[in-house]
């Protein structure tokens, strides 16, 4: 009976972790107040999102709008996608990248943790949903024409990253579920490291940009980065009229 009572409990308690998160509108804004120093290569996300969302699930972090995109999203069908504004490798010249998984469907209505890596010394993107590998990239859309990722060069973003959405215009792109964190890595994580920071997230990682958990109501005007690197301000969307 005592060992009944103990599973049930921590049944009842993952349910109570899992079961919170953040919920996005076009009028408010999560947003960073400087730009990322460092260029990400790794981008990972607790999300829930509804199987019915239209037209796409939304912008997890991003700050497309003007220029320097770099965009961690979720597409329509489901598909985890990188945006990225960067150059042609050895020839300087602008060059944005499109990568999207079509062979993977994010949006399950259960809590889902989504990594994707950019590699781009050995010319490949890898998704992982819930710790596995789940498809990998050699060649994306560059500048509308396919061509391998070994060709593309990311460049640090010129402004600040938005949580949940990004600096277009009426932001249609906010995310349709619901984000639990979202941390953003400098280096190329292996899969060990994926896995263990689906539960276990060191904060003290040297590569580790700025993560952000949604776990607890925020009801203060400054959310905490638990990286120690870029504090998150909601306020109201001035890109909504």
């Amino acid at each position: 009976m005592k060992k009944t009572i103990i599973i049930l409990w921590l049944v009842a308690a993952a349910s109570c972790i899992f079961a919170a998160g953040l919920t996005f509108d076009p009028f408010t804004l999560y947003t960073q107040k400087e730009a990322l120093k460092t260029t990400p290569h790794t981008y990972e996300a607790w999300i829930k999102l509804p199987k019915d969302f239209a037209p796409r699930g939304g912008i997890i972090a991003g700050n497309y709008g003007i220029t320097a995109a770099i965009n961690f999203e979720i597409s329509s069908g489901g598909a985890p996608r990188l945006y990225i504004d960067g150059t042609r490798k050895n020839s300087g010249v602008g060059l944005n990248a499109d990568i999207q998984f079509r062979e993977v469907n994010a949006a399950s209505g259960r809590w889902t943790h989504v990594a994707v890596i950019l590699n781009e010394k050995e010319g490949r993107a890898d998704c992982y949903i819930n710790g596995k590998l789940a498809q990998t990239l050699k060649e994306a859309s560059l500048n509308t024409s396919v061509g391998p990722i070994s060709d593309f060069t990311e460049r640090p973003p010129l402004l600040p990253l938005v949580i949940g959405s990004d600096r277009r215009i009426g932001s249609p792109m906010y995310f349709k579920g619901a984000i639990r964190s979202v941390a953003e890595f400098a280096d190329v994580r292996t899969p060990l490291e994926i896995k263990q920071d689906m539960y276990d997230l060191d904060t003290k990682d040297k590569d580790l940009l700025f993560y952000y958990s949604f776990k607890y109501n925020q009801e203060n005007d400054v959310i905490e980065d638990l990286a120690g690197n870029y504090p998150l301000y909601h306020e109201p969307n001035p890109y909504v009229i």
